[in-house]
């Protein structure tokens, strides 16, 4: 509901963007602007989960996870993201139908929840825009717990 609301006062008030960034995320000072400057609808940061195996909350358009070091660099398509750090155009919640925010049970995911950030990176998908990850923003962005979980403490399957 607080993030409908938000979206619902924003749009009230002509904004061009909302950025969202939860309260546990490290970022750099210019990541607004930085994020601004890719002149997509939606592009976002990809940062690890805090749960051991720690990984990204980024899913490729596989359907597997993405990882945002080694060679990545710029901006790539993605099928989700987390809204820990993700800026989206004011015109993407225009377009879409509400609910823009909901948590649906999912039985063929093995019978878990769907988070609100997921269902609204599928939805804005399903109506035609792209859901993009920043790779570089990415490894500047931390997601605090007991310490700082950043994308170099990545574990990949098998590695």
């Amino acid at each position: 509901r607080s993030r409908t609301d938000l979206v619902k006062r924003a749009l009230g008030q002509d904004a061009s963007h909302l950025l969202f960034l939860d309260a546990d995320m490290t970022f750099p000072m210019n990541l607004a602007h930085r994020l601004l400057r890719w002149n997509v609808p939606i592009v976002g940061a990809n940062y690890i989960r805090k749960v051991d195996p720690f990984t990204p909350t980024a899913c490729g358009l596989d359907g597997r996870p993405v990882y945002s070091d080694g060679e990545a660099r710029g901006i790539a398509p993605v099928r989700h993201l987390g809204f820990g750090a993700i800026l989206i155009a004011a015109d993407v919640f225009r377009a879409l139908p509400q609910p823009w925010f909901l948590m649906p049970w999912d039985e063929a995911a093995g019978g878990r929840f769907i988070g609100e950030d997921v269902y609204f990176c599928h939805l804005a998908r399903r109506e035609g825009f792209s859901v993009m990850v920043d790779h570089d923003i990415s490894r500047e962005v931390g997601h605090v717990g007991p310490y700082e979980f950043t994308n170099d403490m990545a574990q990949r399957p098998g590695a």
